[in-house]
Protein backbone atom coordinates (compact mmCIF):
# COMPACT_ATOMS: atom_id res chain seq x y z
CA UNK A 1 0.00 0.00 0.00
CA UNK A 2 2.78 2.40 0.78
CA UNK A 3 4.73 1.71 -2.60
CA UNK A 4 1.19 2.61 -3.99
CA UNK A 5 1.07 5.72 -2.12
CA UNK A 6 4.46 6.28 -3.54
CA UNK A 7 3.46 6.00 -6.80
CA UNK A 8 1.07 8.42 -6.68
CA UNK A 9 2.63 11.11 -5.06
CA UNK A 10 6.39 10.81 -5.50
CA UNK A 11 7.08 13.23 -2.81
CA UNK A 12 5.09 11.63 0.35
CA UNK A 13 7.92 12.06 3.26
CA UNK A 14 5.79 10.10 5.50
CA UNK A 15 5.26 7.00 3.30
CA UNK A 16 9.10 6.67 2.55
CA UNK A 17 9.71 6.83 6.44
CA UNK A 18 7.61 4.07 7.27
CA UNK A 19 8.45 2.14 4.21
CA UNK A 20 12.03 2.29 5.00
CA UNK A 21 10.83 1.15 8.54
CA UNK A 22 9.51 -1.72 7.57
CA UNK A 23 12.48 -2.56 5.25
CA UNK A 24 14.76 -2.45 8.21
CA UNK A 25 12.32 -4.87 10.42
CA UNK A 26 12.73 -7.21 7.53
CA UNK A 27 16.49 -6.67 7.64
CA UNK A 28 16.15 -5.25 4.10
CA UNK A 29 18.82 -2.65 4.68
CA UNK A 30 20.03 -1.44 0.78
CA UNK A 31 16.37 -0.91 0.29
CA UNK A 32 15.50 1.07 3.55
CA UNK A 33 18.78 2.98 2.65
CA UNK A 34 17.88 3.76 -0.66
CA UNK A 35 14.22 5.01 0.70
CA UNK A 36 15.22 7.29 2.70
CA UNK A 37 18.80 9.20 0.73
CA UNK A 38 15.70 9.70 -1.62
CA UNK A 39 13.78 11.37 0.91
CA UNK A 40 16.78 13.43 2.16
CA UNK A 41 17.07 13.95 -1.26
CA UNK A 42 13.67 16.14 -1.73
CA UNK A 43 14.01 17.69 1.91
CA UNK A 44 17.64 17.80 3.25
CA UNK A 45 16.88 19.06 6.68
CA UNK A 46 13.95 16.90 7.40
CA UNK A 47 14.46 16.14 10.68
CA UNK A 48 12.22 12.78 11.28
CA UNK A 49 14.34 11.30 8.16
CA UNK A 50 17.72 12.34 9.13
CA UNK A 51 16.84 10.87 12.44
CA UNK A 52 15.25 7.67 11.22
CA UNK A 53 18.47 7.14 8.40
CA UNK A 54 20.88 7.49 11.79
CA UNK A 55 19.16 4.81 13.63
CA UNK A 56 19.02 2.60 10.49
CA UNK A 57 22.73 3.01 10.53
CA UNK A 58 22.94 1.71 14.14
CA UNK A 59 20.72 -1.41 13.30
CA UNK A 60 22.74 -2.05 10.08
CA UNK A 61 26.12 -1.74 12.44
CA UNK A 62 24.81 -3.80 14.89
CA UNK A 63 23.92 -6.11 12.09
CA UNK A 64 26.74 -7.02 10.54
CA UNK A 65 28.84 -6.88 13.71
CA UNK A 66 26.79 -10.05 14.96
CA UNK A 67 27.30 -11.42 11.29
CA UNK A 68 31.04 -11.14 11.63
CA UNK A 69 31.23 -8.47 8.91
CA UNK A 70 34.00 -6.38 8.29
CA UNK A 71 31.52 -3.34 6.67
CA UNK A 72 30.26 -2.74 9.95
CA UNK A 73 32.79 -0.20 11.16
CA UNK A 74 31.43 1.77 8.11
CA UNK A 75 27.75 1.96 8.92
CA UNK A 76 28.59 2.99 12.69
CA UNK A 77 30.39 5.77 11.41
CA UNK A 78 27.57 6.82 9.14
CA UNK A 79 25.12 6.73 12.02
CA UNK A 80 27.13 8.98 14.12
CA UNK A 81 27.48 11.67 10.90
CA UNK A 82 23.60 11.39 10.78
CA UNK A 83 23.15 11.52 14.37
CA UNK A 84 25.38 15.29 14.24
CA UNK A 85 23.49 16.13 11.26
CA UNK A 86 19.98 15.42 13.42
CA UNK A 87 21.51 17.94 16.27
CA UNK A 88 22.20 20.45 13.34
CA UNK A 89 18.45 20.47 12.18
CA UNK A 90 16.87 20.58 15.66
CA UNK A 91 18.82 20.59 18.74
CA UNK A 92 16.13 20.18 20.71
CA UNK A 93 14.38 16.83 18.75
CA UNK A 94 14.14 14.17 21.94
CA UNK A 95 15.18 11.14 19.91
CA UNK A 96 18.62 13.10 18.86
CA UNK A 97 19.32 13.79 22.14
CA UNK A 98 18.04 10.15 23.96
CA UNK A 99 21.03 8.89 20.94
CA UNK A 100 23.41 11.73 22.39
CA UNK A 101 23.60 10.77 25.73
CA UNK A 102 23.66 6.93 25.21
CA UNK A 103 26.88 7.61 22.52
CA UNK A 104 28.25 9.83 25.83
CA UNK A 105 27.28 7.32 27.90
CA UNK A 106 28.98 4.80 26.36
CA UNK A 107 32.06 7.26 26.05
CA UNK A 108 31.84 7.69 29.76
CA UNK A 109 31.64 11.20 29.26
CA UNK A 110 28.60 11.49 31.43
CA UNK A 111 28.71 15.40 31.87
CA UNK A 112 27.71 15.55 28.62
CA UNK A 113 25.35 13.06 28.78
CA UNK A 114 23.71 14.82 31.53
CA UNK A 115 23.57 18.10 29.56
CA UNK A 116 21.51 16.09 26.22
CA UNK A 117 19.20 14.85 28.76
CA UNK A 118 18.41 18.29 30.68
CA UNK A 119 17.94 19.94 27.52
CA UNK A 120 16.15 16.90 26.58
CA UNK A 121 13.47 18.10 29.91
CA UNK A 122 13.30 21.26 28.58
CA UNK A 123 12.07 20.46 25.32
CA UNK A 124 9.56 17.75 27.00
CA UNK A 125 8.85 18.17 30.25
CA UNK A 126 7.16 15.43 32.85
CA UNK A 127 9.00 12.69 30.55
CA UNK A 128 9.62 9.69 33.23
CA UNK A 129 11.71 7.68 30.72
CA UNK A 130 14.23 10.81 30.26
CA UNK A 131 14.18 11.34 33.91
CA UNK A 132 15.14 7.24 34.96
CA UNK A 133 18.40 8.20 32.70
CA UNK A 134 19.43 11.10 35.21
CA UNK A 135 18.82 8.84 38.14
CA UNK A 136 20.96 6.07 36.35
CA UNK A 137 24.05 8.87 35.15
CA UNK A 138 23.93 10.64 38.73
CA UNK A 139 23.60 7.37 40.41
CA UNK A 140 27.05 6.48 38.49
CA UNK A 141 28.71 9.60 39.65
CA UNK A 142 27.69 8.83 43.15
CA UNK A 143 25.33 12.43 43.40
CA UNK A 144 23.22 10.70 46.19
CA UNK A 145 21.26 13.70 46.71
CA UNK A 146 20.53 14.74 43.43
CA UNK A 147 19.61 10.64 42.70
CA UNK A 148 17.15 11.03 45.69
CA UNK A 149 15.56 14.29 44.63
CA UNK A 150 14.82 12.88 41.01
CA UNK A 151 13.63 9.94 42.35
CA UNK A 152 10.84 12.72 44.76
CA UNK A 153 10.07 14.26 41.30
CA UNK A 154 9.14 11.45 39.65
CA UNK A 155 6.82 9.76 42.01
CA UNK A 156 5.24 13.49 42.48
CA UNK A 157 4.74 13.32 38.54
CA UNK A 158 3.22 10.10 38.74
CA UNK A 159 0.88 11.26 41.70
CA UNK A 160 -0.30 14.08 39.55
CA UNK A 161 -0.28 11.84 36.39
CA UNK A 162 -1.69 8.44 37.28
CA UNK A 163 -1.50 7.70 33.29
CA UNK A 164 1.96 9.06 32.38
CA UNK A 165 3.95 7.47 29.94
CA UNK A 166 6.77 5.32 31.53
CA UNK A 167 5.41 5.06 34.95
CA UNK A 168 6.15 1.38 35.49
CA UNK A 169 9.72 1.49 33.66
CA UNK A 170 10.42 4.26 36.05
CA UNK A 171 8.91 2.66 39.37
CA UNK A 172 10.85 -0.61 38.35
CA UNK A 173 13.92 1.54 38.85
CA UNK A 174 16.04 -0.34 41.29
CA UNK A 175 19.43 0.99 41.91
CA UNK A 176 20.10 -1.37 45.19
CA UNK A 177 20.24 -4.34 42.11
CA UNK A 178 23.15 -2.58 40.38
CA UNK A 179 26.59 -4.15 40.85
CA UNK A 180 28.57 -2.78 44.12
CA UNK A 181 30.40 -0.55 42.09
CA UNK A 182 31.27 3.23 43.27
CA UNK A 183 33.30 5.59 40.91
CA UNK A 184 36.46 6.87 42.28
CA UNK A 185 37.53 9.80 40.15
CA UNK A 186 36.77 10.58 36.64
CA UNK A 187 39.29 11.65 33.47
CA UNK A 188 42.32 9.74 34.32
CA UNK A 189 45.14 9.83 31.79
CA UNK A 190 47.15 6.50 31.39
CA UNK A 191 48.54 4.25 28.81
CA UNK A 192 47.31 0.64 27.88
CA UNK A 193 49.48 -2.01 28.25
CA UNK A 194 48.99 -5.39 27.03
CA UNK A 195 46.82 -6.82 24.05
CA UNK A 196 44.15 -4.55 22.35
CA UNK A 197 41.62 -6.83 20.69
CA UNK A 198 41.70 -10.16 21.95
CA UNK A 199 39.51 -11.56 25.39
CA UNK A 200 42.75 -13.24 27.26
CA UNK A 201 42.62 -15.84 29.57
CA UNK A 202 46.19 -16.73 30.26
CA UNK A 203 47.48 -15.60 33.30
CA UNK A 204 49.63 -11.93 33.00
CA UNK A 205 48.31 -11.61 29.89
CA UNK A 206 45.47 -9.23 30.60
CA UNK A 207 45.62 -5.59 29.59
CA UNK A 208 45.63 -3.47 32.19
CA UNK A 209 46.06 0.91 32.10
CA UNK A 210 49.40 2.16 33.99
CA UNK A 211 49.62 5.26 35.33
CA UNK A 212 52.15 7.10 37.40
CA UNK A 213 52.85 4.23 39.91
CA UNK A 214 49.45 2.97 39.60
CA UNK A 215 48.75 -0.18 37.66
CA UNK A 216 45.21 -1.23 37.43
CA UNK A 217 43.14 -4.29 35.50
CA UNK A 218 40.77 -3.09 33.05
CA UNK A 219 37.17 -3.96 34.60
CA UNK A 220 36.31 -5.61 31.24
CA UNK A 221 39.40 -7.54 31.38
CA UNK A 222 39.71 -6.32 27.33
CA UNK A 223 39.11 -3.26 24.90
CA UNK A 224 36.14 -2.96 22.97
CA UNK A 225 38.32 -0.27 20.84
CA UNK A 226 39.53 -1.79 17.58
CA UNK A 227 41.87 0.63 17.36
CA UNK A 228 43.49 0.81 20.82
CA UNK A 229 47.54 -0.89 21.27
CA UNK A 230 50.22 -1.56 23.39
CA UNK A 231 51.74 1.98 24.32
CA UNK A 232 48.55 3.98 23.40
CA UNK A 233 47.58 6.98 25.80
CA UNK A 234 43.95 6.60 26.94
CA UNK A 235 41.58 8.40 29.22
CA UNK A 236 39.79 6.43 31.74
CA UNK A 237 37.75 6.45 35.06
CA UNK A 238 38.39 4.37 38.29
CA UNK A 239 35.89 2.28 40.47
CA UNK A 240 36.29 0.47 43.70
CA UNK A 241 34.53 -2.91 43.06
CA UNK A 242 33.87 -5.23 45.88
CA UNK A 243 33.47 -5.16 49.58
CA UNK A 244 35.63 -5.55 52.35
CA UNK A 245 38.93 -7.71 51.36
CA UNK A 246 37.50 -8.54 48.13
CA UNK A 247 37.65 -4.92 47.02
CA UNK A 248 40.12 -3.87 44.51
CA UNK A 249 39.83 -0.40 42.03
CA UNK A 250 39.54 -1.27 38.44
CA UNK A 251 40.15 1.00 36.03
CA UNK A 252 37.19 1.34 32.59
CA UNK A 253 38.60 3.56 30.26
CA UNK A 254 36.53 5.82 27.94
CA UNK A 255 35.89 4.06 24.45
CA UNK A 256 36.81 6.48 21.74
CA UNK A 257 34.29 5.91 19.20
CA UNK A 258 35.54 8.81 17.33
CA UNK A 259 38.54 9.72 16.16
CA UNK A 260 38.62 12.50 18.48
CA UNK A 261 35.91 13.22 21.02
CA UNK A 262 36.13 16.78 19.64
CA UNK A 263 35.10 15.11 16.04
CA UNK A 264 31.01 15.41 17.74
CA UNK A 265 31.24 19.11 17.45
CA UNK A 266 27.62 20.22 19.40
CA UNK A 267 27.15 23.19 21.23
CA UNK A 268 25.56 21.59 24.61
Amino acid sequence: MLLELLDLDKKNLQARTELSKIYQRRKRYDEAEKILKELLAIEPDNIHGCTEFALMYKQWADYEKKNKRSTWWEKKQLYYKYIKESYRINPFNIPTLMELCAIFSTCRQYRAALKFLEKALTARDHDLETLRHLVLIHHTLNNESEVNRLLEKGRRWIQEQPFIKYKERFQALDLSCAPHKILVQLNNTGTFSGPGRAKTSSPGSSPVILCGAGRFDLMEKYTAHNRIEDGDTVFFATYRVGVGVDEKIYADFIEPYFEDPADLAVNY
